[in-house]
């Protein structure tokens, strides 16, 4: 059985501050489209893009499943 505490998943939205902490980078000639919405990691209301954005750095960006 998975124990879904343990179980992360990406984020739906990620901004620019809670990537570049957890040091995901988007790749150089990359263009991202943003535009403002929710973080998936800190809630903040912000300029957000997707995680995909971030190319090979993106497991960078998991977090933990909640539990319902």
């Amino acid at each position: 059985m998975i124990d879904m505490k343990t179980e992360t998943k990406e984020p739906e939205w990620v901004c620019h501050v809670c990537a570049a902490s957890r040091e995901a980078r988007i790749p150089p000639d990359h263009i991202a489209t943003w535009h403002k919405g929710e973080c998936g990691i800190c809630k903040t209301v912000t300029t957000v893009t997707q995680p995909r954005d971030f190319g090979k750095t993106r497991h960078l960006l998991k977090i933990k499943n909640e539990k319902t």
